[in-house]
Formats: structure tokens, C-alpha cells, sequence
């Protein structure tokens, strides 16, 4: 980043062959509607080049990079009047899905078992709360540090943590006995 503020045009480019992809899975996720993914990943880099000054160099990029397509995904959420934000994948080739490894010699049962626990995994990461699945996305699924997560949210690295083991309790909850784990429901 400091090559594109210094006047260095090129690096622009690495910086979104680097973080595009991670940054359209990540409001692909966010707004799952298929045709806004192009349109808001355009917008976010558009902002990154017309904004770079404003960029903290002592700050973490992929932060900066989180903040403005999480502001980004708000703001188109809140022109499309949508009440709720889903995690269904958009079908797209090129769309990031949490899948379960997949190692040499899988039969086709084991193929249609892992993709039949992809879907639940989708859809109990959906019936998170908006708070809970926000820092599931940012931490759990794109992998940022809480520290990071808490200056995207703008609340306390504590929250972050909470938060997150809330999601993954939840997930576990619900996921357990698909993925083998003894756990106790709770009421709800």
C-alpha cells in the first residue's frame, strides 16, 4: 500500500490480485445476492484507489481492506431494504464456500456427505445473529484477528471474543451431531 500511495500504480494491482478474491467471498457471504457481488467488490477497490491517503500505514491493510467492504455491504444492504443478510452461496465459480477437505480417494457418497454438511453449515451459520455471524464471517471464515475484528466492528477485542465462541458454540450446537460431537442442546 505504501507502493500505491508513494505513486506506484502497479502496486494497486497486486494489492487486488492479493485481497479480491478473499474480499469478494467476503460480501459474497455478507449480502448473498449474486449480481452485487461485482458491483460492490468494484466499489470497495474504488474507494481503496480514490482513498489511499487516508490509509494508516501503521495499520493492517486486510483491516482496512474488511472495514470498507463490510461499510460497503451495510450500505448496499440498507439501498436494497433487506431485512436480514443469508450466507447462501451464490453459485459463483469463483465464489469462496467453507467445504470440508477433500483428500485423494473420496468415494461419491463421501462427495455428496460432505456437500450435504456444506449446506447445513450454511444454513446454521445463517440462523446466527447478524452480531454473531459478522464475527464468524471476519474471524472464523476469513480468518482475521480479533484485534482486527474489533476495529472493523469498532467495538472491544473482548466483544469480538465473546461473540465468536458464542457463534462457534451455536454452530457446534447445531452441527454436532453431523459432525460427531456429544454436546448437550440448550434451551432456547
Amino acid at each position: 500500500m505504501a507502493r500505491f500511495v508513494a505513486g506506484d500504480r502497479r502496486a494497486f494491482d497486486t494489492i487486488y490480485e492479493y485481497f479480491g478474491p478473499r474480499v469478494r467471498a467476503f460480501i459474497n457471504r455478507y449480502v448473498a445476492h449474486p449480481d452485487a457481488g461485482d458491483d460492490i467488490l468494484q466499489e470497495v477497490f474504488l474507494k481503496v484507489y480514490r482513498k489511499s491517503e487516508t490509509f494508516d500505514p501503521a495499520a493492517h491493510l486486510s483491516t482496512w481492506l474488511f472495514a470498507i467492504a463490510r461499510n460497503a455491504c451495510i450500505d448496499w444492504l440498507r439501498r436494497r431494504k433487506l431485512p436480514t443478510v443469508s450466507l447462501s452461496p451464490t453459485g459463483d465459480d469463483d465464489t469462496a464456500t467453507v467445504q470440508v477437505a477433500d483428500p485423494a480417494g473420496v468415494t461419491p457418497a463421501d462427495r455428496a456427505s460432505t456437500s450435504e454438511l456444506s449446506t447445513l453449515f450454511d444454513r446454521a451459520v445463517e440462523r446466527l445473529s447478524p452480531k454473531l455471524r459478522e464475527v464468524f464471517l471476519l474471524c472464523g471464515v476469513q480468518g482475521l484477528a480479533y484485534e482486527e475484528a474489533a476495529v472493523i466492528l469498532g467495538c472491544p477485542v473482548k466483544t469480538v471474543s465473546s461473540r465468536l465462541s458464542r457463534a462457534r458454540a451455536q454452530l457446534q450446537e447445531e452441527l454436532g451431531e453431523h459432525l460427531g460431537v456429544a454436546g448437550e442442546r440448550r434451551e432456547r
